[in-house]
Protein backbone atom coordinates (compact mmCIF):
# COMPACT_ATOMS: atom_id res chain seq x y z
CA UNK A 1 0.00 0.00 0.00
CA UNK A 2 1.51 3.36 -1.07
CA UNK A 3 1.89 6.48 1.09
CA UNK A 4 -0.59 8.25 -1.19
CA UNK A 5 -3.51 5.94 -0.30
CA UNK A 6 -6.33 7.86 1.40
CA UNK A 7 -6.87 7.20 5.13
CA UNK A 8 -10.53 6.33 4.58
CA UNK A 9 -9.56 3.50 2.21
CA UNK A 10 -6.97 2.18 4.68
CA UNK A 11 -9.58 2.06 7.44
CA UNK A 12 -12.04 0.25 5.15
CA UNK A 13 -9.45 -2.41 4.24
CA UNK A 14 -8.63 -3.04 7.90
CA UNK A 15 -12.35 -3.39 8.72
CA UNK A 16 -12.81 -5.93 5.89
CA UNK A 17 -9.74 -7.88 7.04
CA UNK A 18 -11.06 -8.08 10.60
CA UNK A 19 -14.45 -9.30 9.31
CA UNK A 20 -12.81 -12.04 7.25
CA UNK A 21 -10.65 -13.14 10.16
CA UNK A 22 -13.73 -13.29 12.38
CA UNK A 23 -15.55 -15.48 9.82
CA UNK A 24 -12.53 -17.83 9.65
CA UNK A 25 -12.51 -18.16 13.40
CA UNK A 26 -16.23 -18.91 13.49
CA UNK A 27 -15.86 -21.52 10.72
CA UNK A 28 -12.97 -23.19 12.52
CA UNK A 29 -15.00 -23.27 15.72
CA UNK A 30 -17.91 -24.87 13.86
CA UNK A 31 -15.63 -27.54 12.37
CA UNK A 32 -14.08 -28.27 15.75
CA UNK A 33 -17.54 -28.50 17.33
CA UNK A 34 -18.75 -30.93 14.63
CA UNK A 35 -15.60 -33.05 15.06
CA UNK A 36 -16.12 -33.09 18.82
CA UNK A 37 -19.74 -34.21 18.35
CA UNK A 38 -18.64 -36.97 15.95
CA UNK A 39 -16.02 -38.13 18.45
CA UNK A 40 -18.59 -38.11 21.26
CA UNK A 41 -20.99 -40.06 19.02
CA UNK A 42 -18.31 -42.65 18.25
CA UNK A 43 -17.50 -42.99 21.95
CA UNK A 44 -21.22 -43.29 22.74
CA UNK A 45 -21.69 -46.02 20.07
CA UNK A 46 -18.59 -47.81 21.32
CA UNK A 47 -19.86 -47.71 24.91
CA UNK A 48 -23.28 -48.94 23.75
CA UNK A 49 -21.72 -51.73 21.71
CA UNK A 50 -19.51 -52.73 24.60
CA UNK A 51 -22.50 -52.83 26.94
CA UNK A 52 -24.50 -55.06 24.59
CA UNK A 53 -21.55 -57.38 23.95
CA UNK A 54 -20.92 -57.57 27.70
CA UNK A 55 -24.48 -58.87 28.13
CA UNK A 56 -23.66 -61.71 25.72
CA UNK A 57 -20.87 -63.07 27.93
CA UNK A 58 -22.37 -66.29 29.23
CA UNK A 59 -23.92 -69.65 28.41
CA UNK A 60 -27.31 -70.67 27.07
CA UNK A 61 -28.94 -73.89 25.90
CA UNK A 62 -30.23 -74.92 22.49
CA UNK A 63 -32.25 -78.00 21.63
CA UNK A 64 -29.97 -79.77 19.15
CA UNK A 65 -32.00 -81.41 16.38
CA UNK A 66 -31.36 -84.95 15.20
CA UNK A 67 -29.18 -85.14 12.10
CA UNK A 68 -26.71 -82.38 12.95
CA UNK A 69 -23.41 -82.77 14.76
CA UNK A 70 -22.64 -80.54 17.73
CA UNK A 71 -20.01 -78.72 15.66
CA UNK A 72 -22.62 -78.12 12.92
CA UNK A 73 -24.81 -76.36 15.48
CA UNK A 74 -21.90 -74.21 16.68
CA UNK A 75 -21.13 -73.20 13.07
CA UNK A 76 -24.76 -72.25 12.43
CA UNK A 77 -25.03 -70.23 15.65
CA UNK A 78 -21.73 -68.47 15.03
CA UNK A 79 -23.04 -67.35 11.66
CA UNK A 80 -26.35 -66.18 13.14
CA UNK A 81 -24.75 -64.22 15.99
CA UNK A 82 -22.09 -62.64 13.72
CA UNK A 83 -24.74 -61.62 11.17
CA UNK A 84 -26.87 -59.97 13.87
CA UNK A 85 -23.94 -58.13 15.45
CA UNK A 86 -22.85 -56.77 12.05
CA UNK A 87 -26.44 -55.82 11.10
CA UNK A 88 -26.79 -53.94 14.41
CA UNK A 89 -23.43 -52.19 13.89
CA UNK A 90 -22.14 -53.78 17.08
CA UNK A 91 -19.07 -55.07 15.31
CA UNK A 92 -17.36 -53.77 12.18
CA UNK A 93 -17.81 -56.04 9.16
CA UNK A 94 -14.45 -54.87 7.79
CA UNK A 95 -12.74 -55.91 11.02
CA UNK A 96 -14.51 -59.24 11.35
CA UNK A 97 -11.32 -61.17 12.01
CA UNK A 98 -10.34 -58.84 14.83
CA UNK A 99 -13.85 -59.09 16.25
CA UNK A 100 -13.91 -62.88 16.04
CA UNK A 101 -16.91 -64.39 17.84
CA UNK A 102 -15.80 -66.80 20.56
CA UNK A 103 -18.27 -69.67 20.75
CA UNK A 104 -18.20 -73.33 21.80
CA UNK A 105 -20.33 -76.11 23.26
CA UNK A 106 -20.25 -77.83 26.62
CA UNK A 107 -20.42 -81.50 25.69
CA UNK A 108 -20.78 -83.35 22.40
CA UNK A 109 -24.11 -84.83 21.36
CA UNK A 110 -24.01 -87.44 18.60
CA UNK A 111 -25.91 -86.66 15.35
CA UNK A 112 -28.45 -89.32 16.40
CA UNK A 113 -29.11 -87.48 19.69
CA UNK A 114 -31.19 -84.42 20.41
CA UNK A 115 -31.71 -82.20 23.41
CA UNK A 116 -29.66 -79.89 25.61
CA UNK A 117 -26.53 -78.54 23.99
CA UNK A 118 -25.01 -75.82 26.15
CA UNK A 119 -23.43 -72.99 24.15
CA UNK A 120 -20.86 -70.54 25.49
CA UNK A 121 -20.42 -67.07 23.98
CA UNK A 122 -17.38 -64.83 24.43
CA UNK A 123 -16.21 -65.11 28.08
CA UNK A 124 -18.91 -67.73 28.60
CA UNK A 125 -16.70 -70.26 26.80
CA UNK A 126 -14.62 -70.38 30.00
CA UNK A 127 -17.62 -71.84 31.84
CA UNK A 128 -18.00 -74.82 29.49
CA UNK A 129 -15.47 -77.11 31.18
CA UNK A 130 -17.49 -77.00 34.40
CA UNK A 131 -20.67 -77.97 32.55
CA UNK A 132 -18.79 -80.64 30.57
CA UNK A 133 -17.79 -82.46 33.75
CA UNK A 134 -21.10 -81.84 35.54
CA UNK A 135 -24.23 -83.95 35.89
CA UNK A 136 -26.48 -84.71 32.91
CA UNK A 137 -29.84 -86.46 32.48
CA UNK A 138 -30.69 -88.56 29.43
CA UNK A 139 -33.65 -90.54 28.13
CA UNK A 140 -32.51 -93.35 25.86
CA UNK A 141 -33.97 -96.17 23.80
CA UNK A 142 -32.04 -99.36 23.19
CA UNK A 143 -32.78 -102.47 21.13
CA UNK A 144 -31.80 -106.01 22.13
CA UNK A 145 -30.65 -108.77 19.82
CA UNK A 146 -27.92 -107.08 17.84
CA UNK A 147 -24.70 -105.13 18.44
CA UNK A 148 -23.14 -102.70 15.95
CA UNK A 149 -19.68 -101.26 15.37
CA UNK A 150 -20.87 -97.76 16.38
CA UNK A 151 -23.01 -99.03 19.31
CA UNK A 152 -26.05 -97.37 17.70
CA UNK A 153 -28.46 -97.95 14.81
CA UNK A 154 -26.29 -96.03 12.34
CA UNK A 155 -23.51 -98.61 12.22
CA UNK A 156 -22.96 -102.00 10.63
CA UNK A 157 -24.05 -105.17 12.43
CA UNK A 158 -21.38 -106.94 14.45
CA UNK A 159 -23.32 -109.89 15.86
CA UNK A 160 -26.80 -111.16 16.65
CA UNK A 161 -27.63 -112.81 19.96
CA UNK A 162 -30.82 -114.25 21.51
CA UNK A 163 -33.00 -112.02 23.65
CA UNK A 164 -36.01 -114.25 24.43
CA UNK A 165 -34.69 -114.96 27.94
CA UNK A 166 -34.73 -111.28 28.96
CA UNK A 167 -37.53 -110.32 31.32
CA UNK A 168 -38.46 -106.96 32.81
CA UNK A 169 -37.29 -108.16 36.24
CA UNK A 170 -33.89 -109.28 34.91
CA UNK A 171 -33.45 -105.99 33.03
CA UNK A 172 -34.29 -103.90 36.11
CA UNK A 173 -31.82 -105.93 38.19
CA UNK A 174 -29.06 -105.38 35.66
CA UNK A 175 -29.78 -101.67 35.43
CA UNK A 176 -29.36 -101.33 39.21
CA UNK A 177 -25.93 -102.94 38.96
CA UNK A 178 -24.67 -100.00 36.92
CA UNK A 179 -25.49 -97.39 39.59
CA UNK A 180 -22.44 -95.89 41.29
CA UNK A 181 -18.85 -95.48 40.14
CA UNK A 182 -18.14 -97.95 37.34
CA UNK A 183 -15.56 -98.64 34.63
CA UNK A 184 -16.56 -97.91 31.05
CA UNK A 185 -14.82 -98.26 27.69
CA UNK A 186 -15.61 -95.48 25.19
CA UNK A 187 -16.94 -96.58 21.79
CA UNK A 188 -14.36 -96.64 19.01
CA UNK A 189 -16.63 -94.31 17.04
CA UNK A 190 -16.34 -91.35 19.41
CA UNK A 191 -14.82 -87.88 19.52
CA UNK A 192 -12.41 -88.94 22.26
CA UNK A 193 -8.92 -88.08 21.05
CA UNK A 194 -5.91 -90.39 20.91
CA UNK A 195 -2.62 -88.64 20.12
CA UNK A 196 -4.61 -85.55 19.14
CA UNK A 197 -6.84 -87.40 16.67
CA UNK A 198 -10.53 -88.32 17.27
CA UNK A 199 -11.05 -92.08 17.61
CA UNK A 200 -13.75 -92.10 14.94
CA UNK A 201 -11.17 -91.00 12.35
CA UNK A 202 -9.08 -94.12 13.10
CA UNK A 203 -12.24 -96.25 12.87
CA UNK A 204 -13.42 -94.79 9.55
CA UNK A 205 -10.09 -95.41 7.81
CA UNK A 206 -9.50 -98.80 9.43
CA UNK A 207 -6.29 -97.51 10.98
CA UNK A 208 -5.17 -99.20 14.17
CA UNK A 209 -5.17 -97.13 17.32
CA UNK A 210 -1.62 -96.14 18.33
CA UNK A 211 -2.25 -97.35 21.87
CA UNK A 212 -4.67 -99.53 23.79
CA UNK A 213 -7.78 -97.75 25.01
CA UNK A 214 -8.23 -98.11 28.73
CA UNK A 215 -11.50 -98.07 30.61
CA UNK A 216 -12.44 -94.88 32.43
CA UNK A 217 -14.19 -94.32 35.73
CA UNK A 218 -17.63 -92.78 35.36
CA UNK A 219 -20.51 -92.23 37.75
CA UNK A 220 -24.13 -93.29 37.26
CA UNK A 221 -26.19 -91.43 39.85
CA UNK A 222 -29.50 -93.10 39.03
CA UNK A 223 -31.13 -95.21 36.34
CA UNK A 224 -34.83 -95.98 35.86
CA UNK A 225 -36.55 -98.32 33.41
CA UNK A 226 -39.43 -96.52 31.71
CA UNK A 227 -40.58 -99.11 29.18
CA UNK A 228 -39.84 -102.67 28.10
CA UNK A 229 -41.57 -105.11 25.80
CA UNK A 230 -39.99 -108.46 24.99
CA UNK A 231 -41.70 -108.62 21.59
CA UNK A 232 -39.62 -107.61 18.56
CA UNK A 233 -40.46 -104.09 17.48
CA UNK A 234 -40.51 -102.57 14.04
CA UNK A 235 -37.60 -100.39 13.02
CA UNK A 236 -37.85 -96.96 14.59
CA UNK A 237 -37.93 -94.21 12.00
CA UNK A 238 -35.63 -91.32 12.83
CA UNK A 239 -37.40 -88.03 12.22
CA UNK A 240 -34.99 -85.42 10.90
CA UNK A 241 -36.07 -81.84 10.28
CA UNK A 242 -33.03 -80.09 8.90
CA UNK A 243 -34.18 -79.40 5.36
CA UNK A 244 -34.96 -75.74 6.06
CA UNK A 245 -33.29 -72.36 5.88
CA UNK A 246 -31.86 -72.69 9.39
CA UNK A 247 -29.36 -75.26 8.18
CA UNK A 248 -28.36 -73.77 4.83
CA UNK A 249 -26.91 -70.28 4.71
CA UNK A 250 -24.33 -68.07 3.01
CA UNK A 251 -21.66 -65.80 4.41
CA UNK A 252 -18.97 -63.48 3.11
CA UNK A 253 -15.56 -64.98 2.58
CA UNK A 254 -12.30 -63.19 3.25
CA UNK A 255 -10.38 -66.02 1.61
CA UNK A 256 -8.40 -64.57 -1.35
CA UNK A 257 -8.21 -68.01 -2.90
CA UNK A 258 -12.00 -68.14 -3.03
CA UNK A 259 -12.16 -64.77 -4.80
CA UNK A 260 -9.30 -65.38 -7.20
CA UNK A 261 -10.53 -68.84 -8.16
CA UNK A 262 -14.23 -68.10 -8.10
CA UNK A 263 -15.07 -70.23 -11.14
CA UNK A 264 -13.25 -73.25 -9.72
CA UNK A 265 -15.04 -72.88 -6.40
CA UNK A 266 -18.41 -72.42 -8.11
CA UNK A 267 -17.89 -75.70 -9.93
CA UNK A 268 -17.40 -77.31 -6.54
CA UNK A 269 -20.59 -75.60 -5.31
CA UNK A 270 -18.70 -73.98 -2.45
CA UNK A 271 -19.09 -70.36 -3.50
CA UNK A 272 -22.03 -68.55 -5.08
CA UNK A 273 -21.71 -66.06 -7.96
CA UNK A 274 -21.88 -63.25 -5.40
CA UNK A 275 -18.65 -64.47 -3.82
CA UNK A 276 -20.25 -65.89 -0.70
CA UNK A 277 -19.47 -69.27 0.81
CA UNK A 278 -22.34 -71.72 0.98
CA UNK A 279 -22.83 -73.76 4.13
CA UNK A 280 -25.13 -76.75 3.86
CA UNK A 281 -25.46 -79.54 6.36
CA UNK A 282 -26.29 -83.10 5.43
CA UNK A 283 -28.31 -85.41 7.63
CA UNK A 284 -25.74 -87.34 9.67
CA UNK A 285 -28.29 -89.65 11.32
CA UNK A 286 -29.15 -92.13 8.57
CA UNK A 287 -30.22 -95.39 10.21
CA UNK A 288 -29.04 -98.77 8.97
CA UNK A 289 -32.32 -100.32 7.81
CA UNK A 290 -30.71 -103.75 7.45
CA UNK A 291 -30.41 -104.26 11.21
CA UNK A 292 -32.67 -107.01 12.61
CA UNK A 293 -35.73 -106.24 14.68
CA UNK A 294 -35.63 -106.74 18.43
CA UNK A 295 -37.33 -105.74 21.68
CA UNK A 296 -37.06 -102.11 22.71
CA UNK A 297 -36.28 -100.79 26.19
CA UNK A 298 -36.46 -97.16 27.27
CA UNK A 299 -34.79 -95.76 30.36
CA UNK A 300 -33.79 -92.54 32.12
CA UNK A 301 -30.30 -92.06 33.51
CA UNK A 302 -28.56 -89.32 35.47
CA UNK A 303 -24.80 -89.51 35.15
CA UNK A 304 -21.56 -87.62 35.56
CA UNK A 305 -19.33 -86.22 32.82
CA UNK A 306 -17.60 -88.54 30.37
CA UNK A 307 -20.42 -91.11 30.24
CA UNK A 308 -21.25 -92.67 26.89
CA UNK A 309 -24.87 -93.82 26.79
CA UNK A 310 -24.09 -95.94 23.69
CA UNK A 311 -21.49 -97.82 25.72
CA UNK A 312 -23.91 -98.18 28.62
CA UNK A 313 -26.54 -99.78 26.36
CA UNK A 314 -23.89 -102.02 24.78
CA UNK A 315 -22.76 -103.16 28.24
CA UNK A 316 -26.35 -103.76 29.40
CA UNK A 317 -26.83 -106.12 26.47
CA UNK A 318 -23.63 -108.01 27.29
CA UNK A 319 -24.54 -108.33 30.97
CA UNK A 320 -27.85 -109.92 29.97
CA UNK A 321 -26.03 -112.47 27.75
CA UNK A 322 -27.42 -110.76 24.69
CA UNK A 323 -26.48 -107.79 22.52
CA UNK A 324 -27.89 -104.29 22.28
CA UNK A 325 -27.47 -100.98 20.49
CA UNK A 326 -28.89 -97.47 20.90
CA UNK A 327 -31.71 -96.24 18.65
CA UNK A 328 -32.57 -92.87 20.22
CA UNK A 329 -31.19 -90.43 22.78
CA UNK A 330 -32.36 -87.18 24.32
CA UNK A 331 -30.29 -85.10 26.75
CA UNK A 332 -33.09 -83.70 28.87
CA UNK A 333 -30.97 -81.80 31.40
CA UNK A 334 -27.44 -80.46 31.73
CA UNK A 335 -26.46 -78.44 34.77
CA UNK A 336 -29.16 -75.77 35.32
CA UNK A 337 -30.58 -76.18 31.80
CA UNK A 338 -33.66 -78.23 30.86
CA UNK A 339 -34.66 -79.24 27.35
CA UNK A 340 -38.16 -77.77 27.79
CA UNK A 341 -36.60 -74.34 28.28
CA UNK A 342 -33.95 -74.67 25.54
CA UNK A 343 -33.94 -72.38 22.51
CA UNK A 344 -34.50 -73.75 19.05
CA UNK A 345 -31.94 -72.85 16.39
CA UNK A 346 -34.58 -70.58 14.85
CA UNK A 347 -34.95 -68.72 18.17
CA UNK A 348 -31.29 -67.71 17.88
CA UNK A 349 -32.16 -65.34 15.02
CA UNK A 350 -32.82 -62.76 17.74
CA UNK A 351 -30.01 -61.49 20.02
CA UNK A 352 -32.48 -60.43 22.71
CA UNK A 353 -33.85 -63.97 22.89
CA UNK A 354 -30.31 -65.32 23.37
CA UNK A 355 -29.55 -62.64 25.95
CA UNK A 356 -32.71 -63.43 27.97
CA UNK A 357 -31.95 -67.17 27.94
CA UNK A 358 -28.35 -66.69 29.04
CA UNK A 359 -26.67 -67.50 32.33
CA UNK A 360 -24.03 -64.81 32.72
CA UNK A 361 -20.39 -65.09 33.71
Amino acid sequence: MSDSTPKSEILENKKESLTNNSDDVRNRNKIETVNELKTEEKISIKKYSGKILEQLNGVFCVNKPIGLSSSDVVTILKHKVTHQLISSNLIDKRKKKRNMIKIGHGGTLDPLASGCLVIGLFKGTKMLNTLLSGSKVYEAIGRFGCSTETYDCLGEKVEEKPYQHITKEKLEEVLKSFVGEIEQYPPIYSALKVNGKPMYEYAKTGEELPKEIKSRKITIHSIELLEFNNEPSKTIEIEVDNENEDFAFQMDTDDKEDKNNKNKKQQQNNVNSNGKKKFQFKNKAVANTKLPEGPIFRFKVECGGGTYIRSLIHDIGQKLDSAAHMVALIRSKQGPFKVEEALSIKDCDDLNTIKNAMKHV
